[in-house]
């Protein structure tokens, strides 16, 4: 399963980061939007964490564009 975090609090990012990579899990930090954002255009995921209060892209305009990626890819969603 492939994982993708984003938290701006860097000591969270790392310990979540940390703790998923140690279950077995591949894991990506993203510490802003913009970062998230390239991570998800380039990766397909089965999994993110999202932090609602994020720079440079807020959270929650960040999920408009992972739903609306997602909904053109998939029929149903």
């Amino acid at each position: 399963m492939r994982i993708l975090v984003i938290e701006d609090e860097l000591s969270l990012l790392e310990l979540i980061t940390k703790r998923l990579s140690e279950e077995g899990y591949a894991v990506d930090p993203a510490a802003n939007g913009k970062d998230a954002q390239d991570y998800i255009n380039s990766v397909d995921y089965d999994c993110i964490i999202l932090d609602l209060l994020i720079p440079l892209i807020d959270g929650l305009s960040l999920l408009r564009k992972i739903r609306v990626k997602r909904s053109h890819r998939l029929s149903l969603f």
